[in-house]
């Protein structure tokens, strides 16, 4: 059955105009609904962002899921309260309903503490009781862009990228072990031993991930992503049977989910190959996926042409 994706007339649910604080780079969604523990919140829904080169994580909140969204000024979790330097980005947000606590997984650049495996970029773990005001852990959990989930009595992660390793922990506060890395049916990849000298090349870059959503639906686990060196740039969908032992585990055959098609995706914009890294101008590209469920309705969150806003469908199949 084909995937129908229906845009919200809202869109882009955020633009460099929606406020000045935020800038004009756009991009990482984390959608949740303020759970009923939070007092007095500014609104039904919390949408967390970032910038590429950003010095905190970005807000915004709503009473409709769709939108229209307004913007939180200050944001939350500024980076002088981590232990990056450079920046912090990639927001991803879970409700623990029985502690009352709302746990962020993001990265950033230029970490001071201590690392378990040789990363650049990484990701760690902050937790708030209202969903403005985070307090971090100052551990390195494991590679940047790493998306979270648990399974049986575990915790996993993962980030895509080029190597596409898969992490897991009993614990989701300490560092991540290093595991295989996930095959996907019929998609091209590259040893990592060659990732050095062609990760640049748009035309070997097939197999590269970008940024990564999950949706944990029983025993399967859909991924959503997007590719660099497509053309467009575009999310699509694989799924792993979670019940096998994770070394088995494999990507189902690829399936398309949304491309450029609206003006504010992009799609006046050259259709080229797109290329690793941050983005400043508008170009032709959808990025970033997030799922968001609600009541049996299915929500893709999503960059729009490249990192200049976020829009937000719903998704039907």
């Amino acid at each position: 059955m084909p995937i129908a994706i229906t845009r919200s007339p809202h869109n882009p649910i955020v633009h460099p105009g929606s406020d000045a604080s935020i800038l004009g780079n756009i991009n990482g969604p984390s959608l949740i609904r303020v759970p009923s523990w939070i007092p007095n919140p500014l609104g039904r829904y919390y949408l967390y962002f970032a910038h590429h080169q950003g010095k905190f994580i970005r807000m915004a909140y709503a009473d409709n899921v769709l939108g229209p969204y307004t913007i939180y000024v200050p944001g939350v979790l500024p980076i002088g309260e981590t232990l990056f330097e450079r920046h912090i980005a990639s927001p991803d947000v879970h409700i623990d309903n029985d502690n009352r606590v709302l746990g962020m997984f993001y990265h950033g650049a230029g970490f001071t503490g201590p690392k378990h495996e040789n990363l650049g970029q990484n990701t760690c773990y902050a937790g708030s009781s209202d969903g403005l005001t985070f307090g971090c852990d100052r551990i390195c959990l494991g590679p940047a862009y790493m998306r979270v989930w648990k399974w049986g009595e575990l915790w996993y992660g993962f980030g895509g990228g080029g190597l596409r390793d898969l992490w897991r922990t009993d614990d989701f506060r300490q560092p991540f072990e290093r595991g295989p890395s996930l095959e996907i049916a019929d998609e091209p990849y590259t040893d990592r031993d060659l990732m050095p000298e062609d990760r640049q090349s748009p035309d070997a870059l097939h197999h590269r991930m970008r940024h990564v959503g999950l949706d944990l639906r029983h025993h399967e686990l859909d991924i959503y992503y997007s590719s660099v060196g497509d053309q467009p740039e575009r999310i699509r969908r694989t799924s792993i049977d979670l019940r096998s032992e994770p070394t088995d585990w494999r990507g189902s055959p690829v399936l398309e989910v949304l491309c450029p098609e609206q003006e504010y995706e992009g799609v006046s914009q050259p259709n080229e190959p797109s290329t690793g890294g941050a983005d400043h101008e508008a170009v032709y590209q959808v990025r970033d996926p997030y799922v968001y469920n609600e009541e049996g309705r299915k929500y893709l969150l999503y960059s729009v042409a490249g990192e200049k806003g976020l829009g937000i469908a719903e998704i039907t199949e």
